[in-house]
């Protein structure tokens, strides 16, 4: 017959084979959601860039960004590049109302 002693230590050995995984998994999701955070700011900077582009005013350029313009036919169109986990980028047309 077993007694209880036997085990002791199992579930600590347990616990620390799964918490390496458990981080690395929670260090992965962390780092997803910042890059899929970091792509929605940037559509929308682009966006809000764009149109400000087609009523004529000046393009206004965020920090950490590269933009790249050029007119395709009748519309211009406008991408933001970032740089940081990974490459995102974003692009828009559309056209100009000035």
């Amino acid at each position: 017959m077993r007694s209880a002693s036997d085990d002791s230590g199992a579930v600590t050995a347990e616990l620390m084979l799964l918490m390496p995984a458990l981080v690395i998994g929670v260090g992965i999701l962390g780092a997803l959601f910042s890059v899929s955070f970091d792509r929605m700011t940037l559509e929308r900077d682009t966006a809000a860039a764009l149109r400000q582009v087609a009523i004529g005013r000046e393009l206004v350029v965020p920090d950490g960004v590269t933009a790249r313009s050029w007119t395709e036919g009748r519309l211009t169109c406008l991408e933001f590049v970032k740089q940081e986990l990974l490459e995102i980028s974003s692009k828009h047309c559309a056209l100009p109302l000035a």
